[in-house]
């Protein structure tokens, strides 16, 4: 319900960036609280031997619903502005408030606060400062957690890092609109995202965890780089769409379009590799008593991995320019 309330907002201050900002950071802070009990409740609710097709269920499910969503938010802004996004935004949220009365209860345990039942501020912040010493006492003893932890925070700063580089890279280096990237970018990522978690629901119960890891890294970093070489090698075989000096839509540069999205395929195709496997591992790796505390924990440090790269990438491009940056991401990649 406070997600759906606080989208509202926007409503009112689209036309101030800064009071967006603020909004903004009020539903993050919310979803701080409604992600990491999210992804540690999936394992109260599905069956141990299920765990791997479930999380492959819980990234496709986001993930078409971003396809659908950015393929259609464009023409719906274009005919009748942001408001009516916005609505259906809260609207949708609202719903899941009802939906989730049909999950199985999930009753919370009792937690205590110097010796007695904790209430109060006070009692908060001491119960707050145990758990977050006990979470994290836990992770850096258990090399599994920690590990998958590591992992998961590394490939959403990746994501963080090249989601950043885009828009230059689309207009500085491939001198098409930046408002095209959700076609021949975001839409072919999100699918092989689907693709990788299909794949991982068909065969991923007969193959080890780091294995399917292993791979995603490589084929997304593989992907990343053959993403960045393409200019130069269309420059370098002379192709007149890599030629161009001046900004044009998608639709004037096809074959340009065509192998970028092909490579962006691939990348999404390895972020599912990377992402599911890691997500179970954690869940199944952390007792169920300690699984918010941890899933928190993460949550942090995907909000850090996300915001730091966000801020440095544009200074790196500028630096060593677009493509090196992200040849030297895929590489980082395939490495680690």
């Amino acid at each position: 319900i406070g997600i759906a309330l606080v989208m509202l907002l926007f409503i009112p201050v689209y036309s101030s960036a800064f009071l967006i900002l603020v909004v903004a950071f009020i539903l993050n802070i919310i979803f701080q609280f409604f992600i990491p009990a999210e992804a540690a409740a999936l394992p109260s609710i599905v069956h141990k031997g299920n765990l791997l097709a479930a999380n492959a269920l819980f990234q496709f499910t986001p993930t078409a619903a971003l396809i659908i969503g950015s393929s259609r938010a464009g023409p719906i802004v274009s005919h009748f502005g942001y408001v009516p996004i916005f609505i259906f935004g809260s609207g949708t949220m609202l719903a899941t408030f009802f939906v989730r009365r049909f999950l199985p209860a999930m009753p919370a345990e009792k937690h205590m606060a110097y010796g007695g039942e904790k209430e109060g501020l006070v009692g908060l912040i001491v119960l707050t400062k145990k758990h977050t010493k006990e979470g994290l006492r836990f992770i850096l003893s258990n090399n599994k957690v920690w590990a998958a932890i590591f992992v998961l925070s590394f490939i959403q700063a990746t994501a963080s890092t090249v989601a950043a580089l885009g828009p230059g890279f689309m207009e500085q280096i491939l001198k098409i609109e930046a408002t095209d990237a959700s076609l021949i970018l975001l839409l072919p990522t999100g699918i092989g995202l689907l693709a990788g978690a299909a794949m991982t629901i068909k065969f991923g119960q007969r193959t080890p965890h780091r294995f399917i890891v292993t791979r995603g890294f490589i084929i997304c970093g593989s992907a990343l780089i053959a993403l960045a070489l393409t200019p130069v090698v269309g420059a370098y075989l002379s192709h007149r769409e890599f030629l161009v000096s001046t900004l044009r839509p998608f639709s004037k540069a096809f074959t340009v379009s065509i192998w970028v999205s092909f490579f962006a395929l691939f990348v999404g195709f390895g972020l599912a590799q990377v992402i599911i496997p890691a997500q179970t591992s954690l869940q199944t790796s952390t007792p169920s008593h300690l699984r918010g505390r941890v899933f928190a924990v993460w949550a942090i440090l995907i909000a850090v991995g996300v915001s730091i790269p966000a801020l440095v990438a544009g200074a790196i491009a500028d630096v060593f320019g677009v493509v090196t940056s992200m040849i030297i991401v895929g590489v980082v990649v395939v490495v680690v």
